[in-house]
């Protein structure tokens, strides 16, 4: 005996995977999305004092609270005199290809990898970085958006 097996819908599932293909390819909207995180992320961490990243500041030597309060800001949170480091976080990008994309944060101001790093006598005060938590976030991202993209591909 012999059975016979028919396949329907073959067409609509070429051109719901061609539009998936298509879709899943402009990456611009995650990559946004998770730098506008990493930025806000930035921000949050100067009232944490690092502990956004897992990284936690040290405080503030008497010598350096000494000199904060001559000049006239002592009352100013750790890392804050004018408020240009913590606000001159930018976004340069998105730029995607037909391979992939990018997008970074930044922060123009000199000596941003100064403290980042930690270099004379600054200690290190990270500033920004993508800690587990942050890694978690934008996976989170990226899989709602594939998700979505799934869905408004093969709905009809």
């Amino acid at each position: 005996m012999i059975s016979k097996v028919t396949i329907t819908g073959v067409k609509d599932l070429s051109a719901n995977l061609k539009k998936l293909d298509i879709n899943l390819s402009k990456l611009s909207q995650p990559l946004k999305s998770s730098a506008e995180f990493m930025k806000l992320e930035a921000n949050r961490n100067f009232s944490a004092k690092g502990a956004t990243f897992g990284e936690t500041w040290l405080p503030l030597t008497e010598r350096t609270k000494k000199i904060k309060e001559r000049l006239g800001y002592g009352s100013q949170p750790m890392m804050v005199r004018t408020g240009l480091l913590k606000s001159a976080f930018w976004i340069d990008g998105p730029y995607t290809t037909k391979l992939g994309g990018n997008v970074k944060v930044l922060n123009p101001i000199y000596y941003a990898p100064l403290h980042q790093e930690g270099v004379g006598r600054l200690p290190r005060r990270v500033l920004l970085k993508l800690a587990k938590k942050q890694v978690d976030e934008i996976t989170r991202i990226f899989v709602n958006w594939v998700t979505r993209q799934v869905r408004q591909s093969f709905k009809k």
